[in-house]
C-alpha cells in the first residue's frame, strides 16, 4: 500500500482474510494528517463487498482497474516493482537465503521512504510525511553480523551478556534493531547493538569486548544501502578505530569548508533581506485591494485549488488597469462579481490578512481613509510583536506608547525594581508580556502590559468579580427613554485594574529590552493586566470610591449604584450613568477626578441619539418616545471573521429541529466551535432573544461536536444572524408610576426534547410594557416523569426571575437617598400582582391545589414556592394557548411566524 500524496509506503503480508483490515488501518493512520480521499486498487474480491459500504459511508471514493489492465495502478504496480527490487538486492548482497524476504521486504521499504524522490522535489516520503529531514546515521547494512545484548530477566549473571546475531531490519514502533540470534533462531527487539568494524563475510565473528555502561549504538565501520535497483551509495563513519587514507582525510576537509561557506552566504542574503524588508514595507500600490490581488497572484494559498488560483493569475492584469483608473467596484465585478464585504470574507478563507501587510503587498496606514477593505484588513492585524514593533518602520510610534505606559506605571507606583536576592525559597517571577495593540481602527497604537497570570503559583482561590447584568442596562434605559428630563453620560477608566491593592507579594520579568541589568525583576504594589485577582481588586477599590462619595449599592444588582437621583451601571471600567444633568456632571467629575477616563459623546441625528455600550447598539429617539436595540455591530464582526462558512445559505430561523449526536461522525477538521457558540450566548443574552434555543442546543455539544451538528446548526445560525443582523428589540415609553404594573410573564416547557439524556427544557418570557425585557432557556436539572412536572418546574422558575425583576424595577424606578431598603424573603418590593401565563392546565391545577398528591411529592418545595405567590395574591397564574404563549419559542426549534411574535425589528426610530 502507498500513500499518493506522500509516496509512503507501507509494507503489509496479506492474504484474503485480512485485506480488508490492513486497508481500514492504513487509512486511520493516514489521516491522522489529511482526509482521505480515494483508494485506487485491482478488481479483486477482497476489496469489494462489505468494504465499499465501509468506504461509501465515510465519502471515499474507491477506484479499481480494469481487468487484467495493472498499468491503470501503476504507482502502487511501480512501488511494488521497486520494492521487490530492492528486496531481491538486500538478500543478494547478505547472502542470506530467500526465506528472510519478509524481512528484506520491510527493511526496502524502510529505506525507500527515507529516500529522496523526484516526484516529491528532492524530499523523502518521510520529510513530507513528518515535516522534518530523517536520521541516517544508524543505518546498517541488511544481514550485518552483531552482537546484541541480552536483558532478559532470569539470565545467568556468569553468562556472556552479549549474544551473536544478525541484523533483520529496523523496528517502527522503537528506536531499536531487528536481531536474529544465531544459535536460537529467535528474533528480538534490540537496542544494545554493537556492529564488527570491519569483517569478511565467510569470516566467522572475532570476540569483542564491551563496557557494562555502554549501551549506546555508535556509528563505525562501512556500509552500502541499495537504494534503487542499479545505483549503490557508500557511507565511510568516523569510529575511533577507523583509519582513513590521506586522499580521504583532504576529500573529507574539502566538503567541510565547502558546507562552510555555503552556510556563510546563506546567512549573509538572509541577513540584508532582514534589512531590506523595512523598505519592502514601504512600497504602497495605489489601492489596498491591488495588493491583496497581487498577493494571489504570486502566492498561491493552500486551500485555494490551483484552477482558481490560474483564474485569479490570469484576469490580474485586466483588474490592475480598472484599479489604476479608479475602477475598484467594478474590478471586483469583472473577476469574482463580488462586492468589497464578500470579497473580504473570500479573502480570508484562503489567506491571513495580517500576511498580506508584514509581507508588504498592503500599506494600510496610508490606505485607511480610501479604502474599506484596507480598514477591515488592518482591523484583523489588532496585535504586532513587541520586537518586531520597535524595531519596525513605526518604531518610533510603537516606543512612545511603550513609554506612555510604563510612564503610567510610574505615576501610579504600580512596581518597584528589585534585585534577584529578594525572591524567597520557592517564589519564581512571572513572566511579563507586552502588547502592541492598535485601537479606533488602526488610528492609535496602545502598548499593553500583560502578566502571565497562569503560571502564578499560590494564587488566591476567591477571584469572582461582579459585573452588571443586560437586565439592568435595559432598565436604566427604559427609565431615560420615559423621563425626558435625565440625562446620561457613558465613560471608561484608563488602566483600572492598575488602581487596585495587591495584597500577595508577586514578582515579574519584564522584557529584556525593558528591563535593567542591575535590578532585573518588579515587585508589584498594584493589581496589574492578567493576575487573576486584578479584576476583584478593582472591584472592591471602586465600590469603596463610590460609597466614600455617597453611593448606596443595590441589593439586586451589586453593580446597580445610586445616589439621589444619579443611578450607575458599572461592568468592570465601563460606566453608564443616568440622571439630572447638573449632578450627573457632578458625579462624573468625582469618580474622574479619582481615576481619569474618557467620555464617549453619542452622535445625534434627525432627532435621534445613538451610542454603543458592551457591544449594544443604542437608538434612542424622545421625540416619539421609542428605544432601539440591537447588536449589529458585533454581528458584522462576526461575519467577517466566520461569514464564509455560511456562503450560500440562506434561512429565515436558526434552528429547525432538536440536535442529537446520533449517528454522526466527530469533528476532525479544526473549527471555531468554542469562539462561535460563545458569540452566540452573548447575542441571545444582549438584544436576540430569538437565538436562545439554538445556542442552547450548539452549547450542549461544545466538548464533542460532529459534522452533522456544525452543518446543521452552527452554520445555519451564521447564515440567520447574516440575513438578520438589523434585528433588535424595541421599547417604548411608560409612566415611571406604572413601571411595575406593566409586566407580563409566560412559562412552557418542553417534555423530554433533549437526547439522549430526556432532560425537558424549560422557557421563560417577561415582557415589560408589551416588549421583551427578561427571557430564559435552560435544561432542566432533574429528569421530569410526565408533562405536568416540567411545566411546574418552568413556572416556579419563572416566578423566581420574575421576582428578580421586579426587584430591579424597583431599585432603578426609586430615587435612593439612605440606602436601598431592606428586602423581604416572600413579597415583592410592591405588592403588584403580576399577569403569569401557562399553556398547561394541569399544572395550573397542580400549582393552585392545597394538597398536592402523593405520586408528585417530590414535587412539594416548588410547588408551596409558587402557591405561597398564587395565595398573596402577587401571582395571577392563567391559561394561554399555545398559538398565543410566546415562551414557546425558547423550548423548541419555532417557525419565521412565531418568532415574530417577539415583535423585533431593524429599526422603529
Amino acid at each position: 500500500m502507498i500513500d499518493g500524496a506522500t509516496r509512503w509506503i507501507q509494507p503489509t503480508n496479506l492474504v484474503r482474510s485480512n485485506a480488508e483490515s490492513s486497508c481500514k488501518a492504513m487509512r486511520n493512520w493516514i489521516q491522522t494528517k489529511g482526509k482521505m480521499k480515494a483508494i485506487r486498487s485491482d478488481n479483486g474480491k477482497e476489496f469489494l463487498g462489505t468494504f465499499v459500504t465501509e468506504c461509501t459511508n465515510r465519502g471515499i471514493i474507491l477506484e479499481t482497474s480494469a481487468p487484467f489492465n495493472p498499468e491503470e495502478n501503476g504507482l502502487a504496480e511501480a512501488a511494488n516493482k521497486k520494492l521487490l527490487t530492492v528486496a531481491r538486492c538486500l538478500l543478494q548482497d547478505s547472502e542470506l537465503d530467500a526465506s528472510y524476504w519478509p524481512y528484506a521486504i520491510e527493511a526496502a521499504a524502510f529505506l525507500l521512504n527515507r529516500t529522496p524522490m523526484k516526484a516529491l522535489g528532492g524530499k523523502s516520503p518521510f520529510e513530507v510525511r513528518y515535516d522534518e529531514k530523517p536520521r541516517l546515521g544508524f543505518l546498517r547494512p541488511f544481514g550485518s553480523p552483531c552482537y546484541y545484548r541480552d536483558h532478559h530477566p532470569k539470565a545467568n549473571k556468569m553468562q556472556s551478556k552479549f549474544r551473536e546475531g544478525i541484523l533483520l531490519g529496523y523496528s517502527e514502533t522503537a528506536a531499536a534493531y531487528k536481531v536474529q540470534d544465531v544459535a536460537t533462531k529467535k528474533l528480538y527487539v534490540c537496542r544494545s547493538v554493537r556492529f564488527p568494524v570491519s569483517v569478511a563475510k565467510d569470516a566467522p565473528l572475532a570476540p569483542i569486548t564491551f563496557d557494562e555502561e555502554e549501551e549506546e549504538v555508535e556509528p563505525q565501520g562501512e556500509f552500502s544501502c541499495m537504494v534503487t535497483d542499479s545505483v549503490s551509495y557508500k557511507w565511510d563513519f568516523l569510529g575511533t578505530k577507523t583509519i582513513l587514507d590521506p586522499l580521504s582525510v583532504a576529500l573529507y576537509w574539502i566538503w567541510a569548508v565547502l558546507g562552510v561557506s555555503i552556510c556563510l552566504v546563506w546567512w549573509i542574503l538572509t541577513t540584508q533581506g532582514e534589512k531590506a524588508q523595512g523598505a519592502k514595507r514601504s512600497h504602497v500600490y495605489r489601492t489596498s485591494l491591488e495588493g491583496v490581488y497581487s498577493y494571489f497572484v504570486k502566492n498561491r494559498p493552500k486551500k485555494m485549488a490551483r484552477k482558481e488560483w490560474r483564474k485569479w493569475k490570469s484576469l490580474h492584469q485586466k483588474a490592475k488597469k480598472n484599479l489604476r483608473s479608479g475602477m475598484e467596484v467594478d474590478a471586483f465585478n469583472v473577476v469574482h462579481s463580488l462586492n468589497t464585504n464578500d470579497f473580504y470574507s473570500f479573502a480570508s478563507k484562503y489567506i491571513d490578512l495580517e500576511s498580506i501587510w508584514r509581507d508588504g503587498y498592503l500599506d494600510v496606514e496610508e490606505e485607511l481613509a480610501k479604502d474599506r477593505l484596507a480598514q477591515e484588513a488592518y482591523a484583523c492585524t489588532v496585535r504586532v510583536p513587541l520586537k518586531e514593533g520597535l524595531n519596525g518602520p513605526q518604531g518610533e510610534e510603537w516606543r512612545e506608547a511603550v513609554n506612555k505606559e510604563f510612564g503610567t506605571f510610574k505615576r501610579l507606583g504600580v512596581y518597584e525594581e528589585v534585585s534577584t536576592k529578594a525572591l524567597l525559597p520557592g517564589e519564581k517571577p512571572i513572566p511579563l508580556m507586552v502588547l502592541l495593540e492598535l485601537k479606533d481602527g488602526g488610528t492609535r497604537k496602545k502598548a499593553r502590559a500583560v502578566a502571565l497570570g497562569n503560571k502564578q503559583r499560590n494564587a488566591p482561590d476567591e477571584v469572582y468579580s461582579p459585573v452588571a447584568s443586560q437586565l439592568t442596562f435595559r432598565i436604566m434605559l427604559q427609565k431615560l427613554l420615559s423621563e425626558k428630563s435625565l440625562g446620561y453620560s457613558i465613560f471608561d477608566i484608563s488602566t483600572a485594574f492598575l488602581h487596585g491593592d495587591l495584597r500577595e507579594r508577586v514578582f515579574v520579568s519584564p522584557p529584556k529590552e525593558l528591563a535593567n541589568p542591575e535590578r532585573p525583576l518588579w515587585r508589584l504594589r498594584k493589581s496589574l493586566y492578567g493576575l487573576t485577582v486584578a479584576p476583584m481588586m478593582w472591584n472592591e477599590k471602586l465600590v469603596s470610591c463610590l460609597k466614600e462619595l455617597g453611593f448606596a449599592r443595590s441589593t439586586s444588582d451589586p453593580c446597580l449604584f445610586s445616589r439621589g437621583s444619579v443611578q450607575l451601571c458599572m461592568y468592570v471600567d465601563d460606566v453608564f450613568a443616568i440622571g439630572p444633568p447638573k449632578e450627573l456632571k457632578e458625579a462624573q467629575d468625582e469618580i474622574l477626578q479619582r481615576y481619569p477616563g474618557r467620555i464617549q459623546s453619542p452622535k445625534v441625528k434627525n432627532g435621534i441619539e445613538s451610542f454603543s455600550y458592551l457591544g449594544v447598539d443604542v437608538e434612542l429617539n424622545r421625540g416619539k418616545g421609542l428605544l432601539h436595540l440591537r447588536n449589529t455591530e458585533v454581528i458584522n464582526k462576526l461575519l467577517k471573521k466566520f461569514g464564509y462558512i455560511a456562503d450560500g445559505i440562506h434561512c429565515r430561523t436558526p434552528i429547525i429541529n432538536h440536535l442529537t449526536n446520533k449517528d454522526s461522525e466527530p469533528l476532525q477538521e479544526k473549527f471555531p466551535m468554542r469562539e462561535l457558540v460563545g458569540i452566540f450566548q452573548y447575542l441571545q443574552c444582549s438584544c436576540r432573544p430569538d437565538l436562545s434555543f439554538a445556542a442552547k442546543e450548539v452549547a450542549r455539544f461544545l466538548d464533542q461536536p460532529t459534522t452533522q451538528i456544525t452543518k446543521d446548526a452552527v452554520i445555519r445560525i451564521v447564515a440567520y444572524l447574516r440575513n438578520t443582523k438589523d434585528l433588535g428589540l424595541t421599547y417604548k415609553a411608560t409612566k415611571i408610576d406604572d413601571a411595575r404594573s406593566n409586566l407580563e410573564a409566560f412559562a412552557d416547557a418542553d417534555f423530554a426534547g433533549e437526547v439522549p439524556s430526556r432532560k425537558s427544557t424549560s422557557g421563560n418570557c417577561i415582557l415589560f410594557n408589551g416588549s421583551p425585557i427578561w427571557w430564559r432557556c435552560a435544561s432542566q436539572r432533574l429528569v421530569s416523569q410526565s408533562t405536568m412536572e416540567a411545566e411546574l418546574i418552568s413556572l416556579a422558575t419563572l416566578v423566581k426571575d420574575l421576582k428578580y425583576v421586579d426587584f430591579v424595577l424597583s431599585d432603578v424606578f426609586s430615587e435612593v437617598e439612605h440606602g436601598p431598603r431592606p428586602r423581604c424573603h416572600i413579597s415583592f418590593s410592591d405588592k403588584i400582582p403580576h399577569r403569569t401565563q401557562c399553556d398547561n392546565e394541569a399544572a395550573i391545577a397542580h400549582a393552585k391545589r392545597e394538597f398536592p398528591t402523593n405520586r408528585s411529592k417530590h414535587l412539594d418545595i416548588r410547588h408551596n414556592y409558587v402557591k405561597q405567590y398564587i395565595d398573596s395574591g402577587l401571582v395571577q397564574l392563567s391559561y394561554v394557548p399555545t398559538s398565543k404563549n410566546l415562551a414557546d419559542i425558547f423550548t423548541k426549534p419555532s417557525t419565521q411566524h412565531k418568532l415574530q411574535m417577539l415583535n423585533m425589528k431593524p429599526s422603529a426610530c
